[in-house]
């Protein structure tokens, strides 16, 4: 059974289920390959911790960027941005790693940034080539740094021993 959504993307849905659910009809009459189950599993697994961190980090911004993650959510679903068929695996990976870190920027201006941030992450899903990949952990390359300057690897390891680095 699918976890139930609490606190307040719960109230604000409970509050507005006519207008929620008008949305919804209205988007399934536009496009009838709205998956409805993987709408729901997307609202419940990445929608509703995007408003609850928005929430934590402004409360006074949390019903807009609900109403703004909810409807953009329902376009990409349909479009296949979003889902389990996403045909642009950096947008539904950035929804579900990079959003949740950025609940400040997604406070002031919900439907610009986050709209924002899916054109850039759609751009890169589409061009061919691209890779996001993370940053190195600080110190990870020093060891390659300090060969390509010339240190022996005994010299490194007199340094990491003094804990020069």
């Amino acid at each position: 059974m699918p976890s139930p959504i609490i606190g307040s993307f719960a109230q604000i849905l409970a509050e507005n289920r006519s207008r929620f659910n008008s949305k919804f009809a209205a988007a399934r009459r536009y496009d009838p390959k709205l998956d409805a189950a993987a709408f729901g599993d997307h609202v419940r697994s990445v929608v509703a911790p995007l408003v609850e961190a928005v929430d934590r980090e402004n409360p006074a911004t949390t019903a807009e960027a609900a109403e703004a993650l909810y409807d953009l959510s329902l376009d990409l679903i349909a479009q296949e941005f979003l889902g389990p068929n996403s045909r642009y695996p950096y947008v539904a990976d950035g929804w579900r790693v990079l959003l949740p870190r950025l609940p400040r920027f997604i406070a002031e201006s919900p439907r610009q940034f986050v709209g924002s941030v899916t054109n850039a992450l759609y751009n890169l899903s589409a061009t061919p080539g691209a890779l996001i990949t993370a940053s190195p952990l600080i110190g990870e390359h020093n060891g390659e740094i300090f060969t390509g300057i010339g240190l022996t690897g005994e010299e490194i390891a007199t340094l990491r021993k003094q804990k020069v680095i």
